[in-house]
């Protein structure tokens, strides 16, 4: 049950970083216009694949350092720290885009047709270039990952599926509307689910930041939980 908890916080988490105009959302679009439905397939496979060769990492190794416990303190509160920062920009973005859509204002005339390969090839390559999304598996992912190896490899599968999830059914809901409509998705309620988001990753950030900073609050609350 606990693991499909976290399957379940890493797809919100996931969505709310997904759902933010970037690099990849701006590719997935133009693709999907110029190309077809495919190519939102292709190009979040590529993303899906990248993330999971890092989980992977952190599996096969990587992880035996994270669970040093003054590492994992510091990550709980970058990661916090850069969750409320996310937080902040959603709120704004959302805030000031209230009557307009992403995909409203993407051009539709700058993509080349491309094989599945070269999709695949570009889901990987501008995730990589995002510093966001570098940024963010530096800090908060890295942070759900090492709370996540408690439960040995299947914890992080479980946190994956769900990030991937995330990303797949938010980017190939993306190609569906760029292809066949985009009257059911309109600015006020993109814009309202970004904001619920937000709340979301602002309770979250703080969760980690006290874990990071004082974390006896959290041993002190499950001990009295036991007795």
């Amino acid at each position: 049950m606990r693991l499909l908890g976290l399957c379940g916080l890493a797809f919100v988490v996931g969505l709310s970083g997904a759902m933010m105009p970037g690099p990849l959302l701006a590719v997935t679009i133009a693709q999907s216009a110029k190309i077809g439905f495919s190519a939102a397939l292709f190009i979040v496979l590529g993303h899906a694949i990248l993330e999971f060769a890092l989980v992977v990492a952190v599996v096969s190794g990587l992880g035996r350092m994270l669970r040093a416990p003054v590492i994992t303190r510091a990550i709980g509160v970058i990661g916090g720290a850069v969750l409320l920062l996310l937080a902040q920009g959603m709120i704004h973005a959302a805030l000031s885009s209230m009557g307009t859509l992403p995909w409203e204002t993407s051009s539709q005339h700058h993509a080349p047709t491309v094989s599945a390969f070269s999709l695949v090839g570009m889901g990987i390559w501008v995730s990589l270039s995002n510093p966001y999304w570098v940024l963010w598996w530096a800090t908060v992912g890295m942070t759900f990952l090492t709370r996540a190896l408690s439960y040995g490899w299947i914890g992080p599968a479980a946190f994956a599926f769900g990030h991937v999830s995330s990303d797949a059914i938010w980017y190939l809901a993306i190609g569906i509307v760029v292809v066949f409509g985009r009257k059911w998705m309109t600015a006020p309620i993109y814009n309202g689910v970004i904001l619920l988001c937000a709340l979301f990753l602002i309770g979250l950030g703080m969760y980690f930041l006290l874990g990071g900073l004082a974390p006896q609050l959290f041993t002190r609350s499950r001990r009295q939980a036991k007795t």
